[in-house]
């Protein structure tokens, strides 16, 4: 048996030396790794070529603003700057922000010649195939339909939460869950005690 006439400080101090094994290996880490980046390069969508129409051009920005506002379908998605002015995209409300985003979109164009805002709609009907009567709104809110039919519900019949819920789902309605009934039953409860206690208030101030 050969003995080395290194010292341990000088062994411990000798560069690792690595073997073919250990090359082969990370050749084969740096390809697997490679390919994986390919894949989820060719998986990644093409972006959209999408063309747009012009729907109507308001003399007000507040007027333009408030139509927007009016159809309760759209949220502000983003911001470009361009020759022509100032362009505020809007996306579908029936998607959330991160999701898959519907293909139907609009924008207002804030003319940089003058007050002036033209609006602007895409060419792609919705993807997000909204069914129920309340389609123009997100599952995030409560329709006015949905709403009207909860206070009934609530104040005729004296229902709860869960069993509103049913009956909702059963009209058609597609409330997000029980909970979104109970907070919507929580503001009109918190109403009435406003009112009754504006009421007995001015009782009093009437009797004295």
């Amino acid at each position: 048996m050969s003995e080395s006439n290194e010292s341990p400080q000088e062994m411990y101090l000798r560069p690792y030396e690595s073997s073919n094994d250990d090359e082969d290996a990370d050749d084969s880490n740096d390809k697997q790794e490679k390919a994986e980046i390919q894949r989820k390069k060719r998986r990644r969508e093409p972006k959209r070529q999408r063309e747009w129409n012009l729907v109507r051009t308001f003399d007000k920005q507040q007027d333009a603003i408030d139509y927007v506002k009016s159809l309760k379908c759209w949220r502000r998605a983003y911001k470009n700057h361009t020759y022509d002015g100032n362009k505020e995209y809007y996306r579908c409300g029936n998607r959330k922000k991160r999701d898959k985003q519907c293909t139907a979109s609009i924008y207002l164009l804030y003319h940089a010649t003058s007050l002036s805002v033209s609006l602007y709609e895409t060419t792609d009907d919705h993807s997000c195939s909204p069914t129920s009567p309340s389609s123009s709104y997100t599952q995030r809110q409560l329709s006015p339909e949905m709403k009207a039919e909860i206070e009934t519900l609530y104040k005729v019949n004296d229902y709860k939460a869960k069993k509103i819920f049913e009956i909702l789902q059963n009209n058609g309605h597609t409330p997000r869950n029980v909970t979104q009934i109970q907070n919507y039953l929580h503001q009109i409860k918190k109403k009435e005690m406003e009112a009754s206690y504006i009421a007995r208030y001015n009782d009093y101030c009437r009797q004295n």
